[in-house]
């Protein structure tokens, strides 16, 4: 089990891995404006070089019962994504998201910086994501089909 200590809410892990299936709805948006919070209260630190920092791998994932085309117009409209995620679009070009694309959400006194790595529409979104107290993520999501009306939708 993983229990976030900020919040206490907690999270089953399979086979004693770092991974856990919230409701991609709900949660996925708490992980991205809390991922800070979630790496540096959740995980035990480790000495690297004399430094401290910790390192987790998780994926959460879900089926969503939505067509793929629609599960990316959320994950790629920038307002579409601010709103979802519960942040405001600070910074970003318009139009459709292309690699090397560049934008900024705000969450409250925090930003949170996304730089586009790799689009594959509509399976395969790859970002770099800046998060307060210096943490990068590097996001990759992945939307599998299932049948024409749900997929499977997994962050790495």
């Amino acid at each position: 089990m993983f229990r976030d200590r900020a919040t206490g809410r907690a999270y089953e892990t399979q086979n004693g891995f770092n991974s856990f299936q919230p409701s991609i709805v709900v949660h996925a948006h708490e992980m991205l404006i809390n991922a800070g919070t979630y790496l540096l209260a959740a995980l035990p630190l480790v000495q690297v070089h004399g430094y401290s920092c910790a390192h987790m791998n998780v994926c959460p994932t879900d089926i969503v019962l939505a067509p793929a085309e629609r599960i990316w117009n959320l994950l790629t409209d920038r307002r579409k994504l601010a709103e979802w995620t519960g942040t405001r679009l600070a910074h970003g070009p318009a139009g459709p998201l292309a690699a090397g694309d560049q934008f900024v959400l705000r969450a409250g006194m925090f930003r949170l910086s996304l730089k586009v790595v790799d689009v594959r529409p509509p399976w395969q979104l790859v970002l770099d994501v800046r998060l307060p107290f210096g943490v990068t993520n590097h996001e990759e999501i992945q939307i599998t089909p299932i049948d024409s009306d749900s997929n499977r939708v997994t962050f790495n």
